[in-house]
Formats: C-alpha cells, structure tokens, sequence
C-alpha cells in the first residue's frame, strides 16, 4: 500500500469550524484509481480517534468538515490539538508524493486557509525553515508545535538577530514548554521577546518583529507553525509553516 501523510492542528471552538481539503494524486498517472484517507486527531482533553474515508479516488479533490468525520467533538473541551491526515491507495505502483492537503478555517470572522507540513517518510533531519513574528495593535503572533510521538518533545526555535541566530536557551519573553505526547500547544511570544527585534512606527500604531527560524535540531517527526491572530478577536488570520 502506498501512502503520503501530512501533520496540522485544528481549533476546536463553537465559533470556528474546521475543514480539510485533500487531492490523492500521483503525477503522471491519470486513471481514477481507488484510493481512502485517514484522520487522526489527538491532544490533552480529547480522546485520541481515528477515521478512514472511503471512496475518494486519485486525480479527483475532495474533503470533508471535521465535525462530520468525529461527531463526538461536540463534547470535547475547546482547545487547540493535533491532526493527521493520510490518503493511501492499495495500487503497489502508485505514488503518492504529488498528492495536496488544504486546511480551512471558518468563522463569522473569515476564512484563513493554509497548507499543513507534509511527512516525508524516512527523513532523518527537519527542513529548517522560517518565519516571522509581528505584533501590533491588529495582530499577534504565536507558535504552535505538534508532536505526533510518544516521547515528550523539547521545542527549540531560533530567534534570528542582524543574520546570527540566537538560540533557545538565550532568548527571553518565549513561552516555550515541553510539549507532551501525542498533542498540540500554542506557545506564547511575550513583550520582552521583541525587545531585540524590529520597531517600526506605523500610521496605526507601533509595530514589533523578529524573525524565526526553526533548529536543524529538532526532530523531523514534529511540526511548528506561525499563528497570526486578530488583535481584538483573536481568530487565527494567517498560519504560515516555520
């Protein structure tokens, strides 16, 4: 069986509602091979469940409203957790790796769409990518770590000052906790963290920022994303891969 699998979070929030976007695809190949996908959610408060979709088939897009794949949510607490998807077909020959995954995120706010980091099996080392952190009177900005093992995961992310990365043992103002097992956190970046960033005087308000820059340290296996939330209601206005 083939397979290709990605790795996201999704709020759980009466306010906000959640849907994932999938396409199976494997290139060159254009026959509509049958193929299914599974979700796993997981995290601290809600039971970890899985459930697998029948009847996609490759070449073809489809998705599906997480409260309609886990009705049992309704009863959970609020909160921030972990998401799997994979889409796998039992064609031996097919490849999966040009398949594509869509999260959105809806609310009376608006609509924040983004593309959840893709697992590549075997990897050995994480893409070391970056981001940047804003904070005005409209938004802020937070991280958000998913760890899909079993182990206890020790974020490390790197503030990057005049092109020289400090590390996470000597920034101030971060948040930053161990991230248990199986679950998602949101991790704060606090005022004194832009105490070393960028100022910049706007026409409405004063703007703060610092670039990001995940550790080459970090296991391949878990996944950091950059929230930019509203200022007032605090809905999730951007999500970016760092």
């Amino acid at each position: 069986m083939q397979s290709h699998s990605w790795l996201a979070f999704f709020i759980h929030d009466p306010k906000i509602e959640t849907a994932v976007h999938f396409f199976p695809s494997s290139g060159a190949v254009g026959a509509p091979y049958l193929s299914h996908c599974k979700f796993s959610i997981f995290g601290n408060g809600i039971k970890n469940s899985s459930v697998v979709i029948e009847g996609a088939r490759l070449s073809h897009p489809d998705g599906l409203w997480l409260k309609d794949a886990f009705p049992k949510l309704k009863q959970s607490p609020q909160g921030l957790f972990g998401l799997e998807i994979e889409v796998m077909t039992n064609q031996p020959r097919v490849l999966l790796a040009g398949s594509g995954c869509i999260i959105e995120v809806c609310s009376d706010q608006g609509v924040t769409r983004f593309v959840p980091v893709s697992q590549k099996k075997g990897a050995t080392e994480p893409e070391v990518g970056g981001g940047m952190s804003i904070k005005d009177p409209f938004c802020t900005t937070s991280i958000v770590a998913v760890n899909p093992t079993e182990s206890i995961l020790n974020p490390e992310i790197d503030a990057v000052h005049h092109g020289q990365s400090e590390r996470k043992g000597e920034l101030s103002g971060v948040g930053f906790d161990r991230v248990a097992p199986r679950s998602a956190q949101e991790l704060a970046l606090e005022p004194l963290f832009y105490e070393s960033g960028f100022i910049r005087e706007c026409s409405w308000g004063l703007a703060r920022g610092r670039r990001l820059q995940r550790s080459s340290k970090q296991s391949p296996s878990a996944a950091y994303y950059t929230v930019y939330r509203s200022g007032r209601e605090k809905f999730p206005i951007s999500v970016g891969v760092l």
